[in-house]
């Protein structure tokens, strides 16, 4: 009995959204492997949010997926495709209509990065909307490798005023409304780049290119990085994984997010319900 759901309420507590968070979960499927294409494409980046504008820079790359991954689980009908739906439509029925979101945790190894992912993924899919996935997490990205493609440049290059923006954007081929910007690599302290003139106008100007931004970030408040990511986002999604996630270490990740900042609570990897008709994990979920 897979869900995605927003659990939190303005007016709970913490231990409350967590006693409803132990009976709801979210089961992966694998999906099928996705064709390698090569190509050296470049197509424009949006000036308005909506599909494809006017200015040149952005790479096309395609994607470098093994078939057992559970990335992207879209191209075949599967409970997690249909989860990751879900939980589209949730983001863009939200009161607060976010369009810059940041996709955190209360632990590493709870499932944040293929979440950010997967969401990205799932909102790409929908009309002509463009979507960018940013790996915020400068000190330990993930999901370049995820995705097949190269490390940087990226998000550090930009903000170290090494590379343009736009030659640190990607357009995946297979999705055509799906944007990535590696973490990149660079000597600077991370919370010293995010911290900056520069990083604040690189998302005004990410904004306005594309009508969702979601931002994969380190651990909630484990640096001063995911604030940094925070303060520049519409809200936050907490990922928690029952087997793994310590309950202390939630709730205090839960009670130090603003409740303007609440966008909801993705439970990953629980168990199907003993009354349900189908039992056990799914075969893997980073």
């Amino acid at each position: 009995m897979g869900k995605i759901f927003e659990a939190l309420k303005r007016n709970g507590s913490a231990n409350e959204m967590l006693d409803s968070i132990d009976t709801i979960a979210e089961q992966t499927g694998i999906p099928g492997p996705v064709e390698t294409r090569v190509t050296s494409s470049v197509v424009e980046p949006s000036s308005d949010g909506e599909g494809l504008g006017i200015a040149q820079g952005f790479r096309m790359v395609s994607l470098r997926v093994p078939g057992a991954s559970p990335v992207l689980p879209f191209e075949h009908a599967s409970q997690a495709g249909e989860q990751y739906r879900v939980l589209r439509t949730k983001i863009v029925q939200h009161a607060r209509q976010p369009r810059v979101m940041v996709v955190s945790s209360p632990s590493a190894g709870d499932g944040k990065s293929i979440t950010a992912l997967n969401l990205a993924g799932a909102l790409s899919l929908k009309g002509t909307a463009s979507v960018l996935l940013v790996d915020g997490d400068l000190r330990r990205p993930s999901i370049w490798r995820h995705l097949g493609v190269e490390e940087s440049p990226g998000l550090a290059e930009v903000l170290a005023g090494k590379v343009a923006l736009e030659a640190a954007i990607l357009n995946v081929l297979e999705y055509g409304n799906l944007h990535f910007m590696p973490a990149g690599k660079s000597g600077h302290n991370p919370s010293e780049l995010l911290d900056s003139e520069i990083f604040l106008a690189t998302f005004v100007r990410l904004k306005r290119m594309f009508k969702y931004v979601v931002i994969d970030s380190p651990p909630i408040a484990s640096v001063a990085d995911y604030d940094l990511l925070t303060a520049v986002s519409d809200g936050v999604i907490v990922v928690v994984r029952p087997d793994h996630t310590n309950r202390q270490a939630c709730t205090k990740a839960l009670e130090s997010i603003p409740k303007d900042k609440c966008l909801g609570v993705v439970v990953n990897r629980v168990s199907d319900w003993f009354l349900s008709k189908s039992y056990g994990y799914a075969p893997y979920y980073y």
